[in-house]
């Protein structure tokens, strides 16, 4: 009922949007994301460049933001396509294992353990911190909030092996990735 409530909360579905990469690496500048399966019902975000151009609806993401409150950002939404054409609203989460500093962001139907992301003014993707263990005491609350964009694309395996995105987790001032195909990237949404 908690979850349910939460997801109510976000009312405001935004228009469709591609999800692309910026890389100083000239491979990945510029591709696009696509959905790729992970398991049932789950998806990962992997690099998939149209070769018309079009997006297909597994390129397609959107946001649900709320339509009181901009605090938390919103939620990064995917529609999976089922069957005989059934639409299952899916969430972004962050699938971590406590072996790696390296997190992959998945897609699975309703909202358990959802991600809160934002996009800023120039339409870069990123997640918000307001509490900050590096200090003395720990988890002094940050006000603003600090904005962290430690986007990676690696070669990942959440289900499947693919070259997909990815996150480091922790502060990137005190970590680097651990997986060594990780390049550093950031992502951008293009209506």
């Amino acid at each position: 009922l908690l979850a349910a409530t939460a997801l109510s909360q976000f009312d405001t579905r935004s228009a469709d949007f591609a999800l692309v990469i910026s890389s100083t690496n000239s491979t990945l500048n510029n591709t696009i994301l696509s959905a790729c399966h992970e398991g049932a019902a789950i998806e990962g975000l992997c690099l998939a460049t149209p070769s018309d151009g079009n997006l297909t609806y597994s390129s397609r993401f959107y946001t649900n933001t709320s339509s009181t409150s901009s605090s938390y950002g919103g939620i990064l939404g995917y529609d999976l396509h089922i069957l005989d054409d059934t639409i299952v609203p899916s969430s972004m989460i962050m699938a971590d294992k406590i072996t790696s500093n390296v997190a992959v962001p998945l897609f699975q139907p309703g909202d358990s353990g959802i991600q809160y992301i934002k996009f800023d003014d120039c339409g870069e993707m990123l997640i918000e911190v307001y509490v900050d263990d590096t200090t003395n005491p720990p988890f002094a609350y940050v006000d603003p909030p600090r904005e962290l964009r430690n986007w990676l694309v690696c070669e990942t395996n959440a289900g499947y092996k693919y070259q997909t995105l990815a996150w480091l987790v922790g502060d990137p001032r005190f970590a680097t990735p651990q997986n060594p195909t990780c390049q550093k990237v950031e992502v951008r949404r293009e209506f």
